[in-house]
């Protein structure tokens, strides 16, 4: 039911989509691309989901994000943000909001409800209206070192405090949330030997390279501004079974895509084997891929 709404919303705003279940459930793209997990429970979203999204969303450079009807303690709200591992958590209400461009302002997070404020504009309203840092900190009802901390750098605040900051300085200074997702050095490494030598040989090449899981591509690789995934596995019959997926999923990231495999792979996807690959040059990839 869930998983139809989202659709539903993705329909309506003339995205395209594929679905795959891993650590996303729907790859979508209109001008941009979206990568979604559809949970009833978000809290049922677990951290090597989490950091495989992260790893994929920032290689290919996408946007990620949870989409669930309630954690285990409460009902999601509209127009606010949850988080669950750094990523950007909502109800479907709010995700509509989001695909339309109506970025929400509030946070949910332990404590209470926070917003992003513009430390700029917050500084520049104090220095205008005449008030220290000090005289502000009384009017709005919080120290002068809060006043002090939020005007140096970029730091939530809460909800309330915020609004009391735009009664006495005006409008403005409550921001929309961030949707960009917090990668914080994940990474996975080469689960078998075919896997390692792929990785391996393609980092020889220049490649900058990383393996994801749960995901329709194990290895991406970026070469000169150049991104290519792929899909190595020695088994060519698994890349056979899962071809229709890499297909939609290379077209819905705009991304190409190698199968890699010990022997021929019989499919509609480009393919290359073992011996094949161990000639290839970097450029002989490039054009390889850019040729499908």
């Amino acid at each position: 039911m869930l998983m139809q709404k989202v659709e539903g919303v993705l329909e309506k705003n003339g995205f395209s989509y594929c679905e795959y279940r891993g650590c996303f459930d729907i790859a979508a793209r209109k001008r941009r691309v979206i990568l979604i997990k559809v949970l009833n429970n978000i809290d049922s979203f677990s951290e090597e989901q989490a950091k495989n999204l992260k790893i994929i969303s920032g290689e290919i450079s996408t946007e990620a994000m949870v989409v669930g009807s309630t954690t285990r303690r409460e009902i999601l709200q509209d127009d606010i943000i949850y988080e669950r591992f750094d990523i950007p958590a909502m109800n479907v209400n709010t995700f509509e909001s989001v695909v339309e461009n109506e970025i929400p302002v509030i946070y949910r997070r332990r404590g209470g409800l926070f917003v992003d404020i513009s430390s700029d504009v917050m500084r520049r309203r104090r220095i205008r209206s005449g008030m220290s840092q000090k005289e502000l900190a009384e009017r709005v009802g919080v120290t002068k070192k809060s006043v002090y901390e939020h005007e140096k750098s970029r730091l939530k605040m809460s909800y309330e405090n915020a609004l009391a900051m735009e009664r006495v300085l005006g409008k403005g200074i409550i921001e929309s949330a961030k949707m960009d997702v917090k990668r914080g050095g994940e990474e996975n490494r080469p689960e078998n030997r075919f896997e390692s030598f792929v990785y391996r040989n393609l980092k020889k090449l220049g490649f900058s390279t990383s393996i994801v899981r749960q995901s329709p591509v194990n290895i991406i690789a970026e070469e000169r501004k150049f991104a290519v995934m792929s899909e190595a596995d020695e088994i060519p019959g698994r890349i056979e079974k899962n071809a229709e997926s890499l297909r939609r999923f290379s077209e819905i990231s705009g991304r190409p895509i190698i199968a890699i495999s010990k022997s021929e792979v019989d499919a509609e996807i480009p393919s290359v084997d073992e011996k094949s690959f161990r000639d290839m040059s970097a450029r002989d990839i490039r054009k390889f891929a850019r040729r499908w």
